[in-house]
């Protein structure tokens, strides 16, 4: 198969990064046309990732694709410059917190605008959406009634619904779940930031919910495997696929690491508890303390940092997020074999250590070597 010509919208944020090494790494793909508002310089990498930004195969462009005359300006493609195979879609706003009308532009203005673009120059379009679909417990497949419970969810399967009405558009829409590894933001991050702050604070740190929890994860270099491997097949043209790992990941899973590598301890509410609570009132609570210990470190290091521990309300609710992979790995046995299977405590200090080469991750709160315990 030929190496494709790729059009990465969002490809300065954390998997977009991603797929610009990885692919490169790899040898995938003939040209990346990369579009972000912020540039590689500005978008706080290690050199490592900086570097394939500066292959001559990669070209960044800065565009602002809420607005339909920019999107128009970067799928067009000048003199003999080869057609688009695919446009992979990494854009959109997706931390906690925010407005819905930020959420309205920035993923459902932007995705409509680039889907059809895409549909009149009859291009593939790959769609990231969200696994957080449904909560109910068990695991959860494509085909399932869905029920979306965070803000980002909801504009996600807005987005969903109405690629399907878009006239000669070829798309595949891959929903994920809690996405992990060198430059992670949200997924994974906030947690080891609130584990970073408790090493400083000392003593048990209380969690809403149950350890029993699920939280399924999936390693951004799967996904960056996924997109690649489902982007020219016939057989996943309008399909929505599950991209997750094969553990059946929960929050005491996770946390076990976490505390393995930062020396501290945990214990939960247990989930009627949780019920009983109002998760406002508990966000304000919890970033009285972890705020104001941040800051404390930040000006003792002397560091600016656009990383924060700071608990927004959504990230308290105590919700499943459990994926069925199956019907992604059913259509080829590549998808069996997953680079990442599960988390481990090594998967989880690469994340810290990306940032403190970066310069925006405080050495002092750094982790302890992981131990054989928590893997």
């Amino acid at each position: 198969m030929p190496k494709s010509h790729v059009l990465l919208l969002g490809g300065t944020g954390f998997i977009g990064r991603n797929i610009v090494y990885y692919w490169l790494k790899e040898k995938k793909v003939e040209s990346i046309v990369v579009v972000d508002l912020l540039s590689p310089e500005l978008a706080w990498m290690t050199q490592e990732h900086r570097d394939a930004y500066n292959d001559r195969k990669v070209q960044y462009k800065k565009a602002n694709l809420i607005f339909p005359e920019e999107c128009t300006e970067v799928f067009e493609r000048l003199g003999d410059a080869p057609k688009f195979d695919v446009v992979v879609n990494c854009a959109g706003v997706t931390k906690p917190g925010q407005a819905e009308s930020v959420y309205k532009k920035n993923i459902f203005r932007v995705s409509l605008n680039c889907a059809r673009e895409a549909a009149m120059r009859k291009i593939r379009f790959i769609e990231l959406s969200s696994g957080n679909m449904n909560s109910l417990g068990r695991m959860h497949r494509e085909c399932d009634p869905v029920d979306p419970w965070t803000s980002v969810a909801k504009w996600k399967r807005k987005v969903e619904e109405e690629l399907a009405k878009v006239p000669n558009l070829e798309y595949t829409i891959l929903r994920l779940p809690i996405v992990y590894g060198k430059g992670d933001l949200n997924g994974l991050m906030p947690r080891i930031l609130e584990a970073a702050v408790y090493k400083r604070l000392g003593g048990s740190m209380k969690l809403r919910g149950s350890a029993d929890t699920r939280i399924h994860t999936v390693h951004v270099h799967d996904v960056t495997r996924a997109i690649f491997n489902v982007r020219a097949r016939d057989d996943t043209k309008g399909e929505i696929f599950n991209v997750v790992d094969y553990d059946d990941s929960s929050q005491g899973s996770i946390w076990k690491i976490l505390c393995s590598l930062f020396g501290i301890k945990v214990d939960f509410t247990g989930d009627l508890m949780s019920r009983l609570s109002d998760v406002t009132m508990a966000a304000e609570q919890a970033n009285e303390r972890i705020m104001a210990t941040w800051d404390e470190v930040m000006k003792e290091e002397d560091m600016y940092t656009p990383l924060s521990p700071h608990i927004y309300p959504e990230q308290l609710i105590s919700n499943h997020l459990r994926l069925d992979g199956n019907k992604l790995r059913s259509l080829d046995p590549f998808f069996l074999g997953m680079s990442v299977c599960f988390p481990k405590a090594e998967h989880l200090k690469e994340i810290v250590d990306y940032y403190i080469d970066v310069g925006i991750f405080p050495r002092s709160l750094a982790p302890v070597q992981p131990s054989d315990e928590a893997v």
